[in-house]
């Protein structure tokens, strides 16, 4: 497929309701779609970078100085075979992940054998089924918490996430799970705690979590290794994981039993085919 244009469209949109966390209240969402054309076909991706550093050090501006500077001058005008040529030509370019990823996202949508090939198997997929869906509910009240997780339940959601923050956590987790007996319930710190909140960690093992999403450091491996020891809970990583040598770390040092994998954070890979 040869590259014949590639546009950049910034957009900004307000989210329906408030998103908090353990680093504060959003109340939009601000990120970058790609549109890539060639050979009659047209695709599309996103750069999940943000307007403001505080979940990654990527952000809205830093994301398309990196896409028009470098990423598309590498490939615009070239007739790739496959995604994992464009990554290629893009390898020497360190980090910015997020950049990366929205632009390969537009190539794997526009690619010709996309529209006769499945996606799946593009990517290596085996599973005839998917998995259960999840809903995130966030809210500092319990009335509003316990109504919104009726309402995904009765939607047909299977799993609820919630994000918790020191002084916000237990209680919420307590009232959830005797409102909801059985419920698969996640709880997601955002990197909010550290090793001294290792109390508080285990008196969640009580209520039977499905997961603890990122409890300590944005950057940490080890830390978490010494917490999941303590914990029947399965620890899972988010933030922490940049790479597939940090997967590796992780699996290596145990420091959690579940990686959550979001394309639009983790770039592209010179060897992926």
């Amino acid at each position: 497929m040869k590259i014949e244009s590639i546009e950049l469209r910034h957009i900004k949109m307000e989210l329906v309701s408030p998103f908090v966390t353990s680093m504060g209240t959003e109340y939009d969402e601000e990120h970058i779609i790609v549109r890539v054309e060639g050979d009659g076909v047209t695709g599309w991706g996103e750069s999940v970078a943000e307007g403001t550093p505080f979940y990654s050090y990527e952000t809205v501006q830093t994301a398309w100085h990196i896409l028009k500077d470098f990423l598309i001058p590498a490939i615009l005008g070239k007739d790739l075979k496959d995604v994992a040529e464009s990554n290629a030509l893009n390898a020497k370019v360190r980090g910015h992940m997020m950049a990366k990823a929205g632009l390969e996202a537009a190539l794997w949508d526009a690619l010709p054998n996309r529209r006769t090939y499945p996606f799946q198997k593009m990517l290596g997929g085996t599973r005839k089924k998917s998995m259960s869906v999840s809903a995130s509910a966030y809210n500092r009240r319990y009335p509003e918490l316990i109504h919104k997780v009726e309402g995904y339940l009765a939607e047909g959601y299977k799993r609820i996430k919630i994000k918790i923050s020191p002084g916000l956590d237990i209680q919420f987790v307590e009232a959830l799970t005797k409102e909801f007996p059985g419920l698969l319930l996640q709880v997601d710190a955002n990197s909010a705690y550290t090793l001294d909140d290792i109390g508080l960690f285990r008196k969640m093992d009580d209520y039977g979590l499905s997961l603890i999403e990122q409890p300590l450091g944005y950057e940490d491996i080890f830390d978490h290794s010494k917490l999941q020891r303590e914990l029947k809970t399965p620890i899972c990583l988010d933030e922490s994981i940049h790479s597939l040598d940090d997967t590796r770390a992780a699996i290596e040092l145990e420091s959690c039993r579940i990686i959550n994998i979001k394309p639009g954070e983790l770039g592209a890979s010179p060897n992926r085919n």
